[in-house]
């Protein structure tokens, strides 16, 4: 009688440990995924919602690539005169750029018209992006900038890159 107490008492043991080992990750329980988590690995076009002071502007499209459930917004800024970004500590030079360049100065890889910044994208979330420009009087100044790229508006992009 003990021996099959014992062994009963083990399955009950064994049963919930697997209830509980099959959560989805680091996620709570009946916690809701993020939108980069449920878009396939790809590059998607998006509608960006950009407020902010200063004055610089952006286009109100993105490219936005999700890889690993981790997504990078391009956003490009429609003014030649901007030098680099910043988010809190993070500086984020223009894409095909070095950090020392000199603004202005066209680089491999970079949007030979406007200059292109990647982003970490969180989607339906607002990002603040401070933005270095040099002003008409050559100073150099600051502004910042909320973004918002609505998941809902996110359009996949399919790879014709091996057709």
């Amino acid at each position: 009688m003990k021996k099959l107490f014992c062994i009963i008492l083990a399955s009950l043991a064994l049963i919930s440990f697997a209830a509980c080992s099959r959560g989805s990750g680091d996620r709570p329980s009946g916690a809701t995924p993020t939108p980069a988590e449920t878009m396939r690995d790809g590059t998607y076009t998006c509608r960006v919602n950009v407020t902010g002071g200063g004055e610089l502007t952006f286009h109100d499209t993105a490219q936005v690539v999700v890889k690993n459930k981790e997504a990078v917004a391009h956003i490009v800024c429609t003014d030649r005169r901007v030098q680099y970004a910043a988010i809190g500590e993070t500086k984020i030079m223009p894409d095909g750029t070095e950090a020392g360049t000199a603004a202005g100065e066209i680089q491999p890889g970079q949007n030979k018209d406007y200059p292109t910044f990647s982003i970490p994208a969180k989607f339906d979330t607002d990002i603040t992006v401070t933005f270095y420009y040099t002003a008409d009087n050559g100073e150099t100044k600051q502004a910042d900038f909320v973004f918002n790229i609505p998941a809902k508006d996110a359009q996949f992009m399919p790879d014709t890159s091996k057709r």
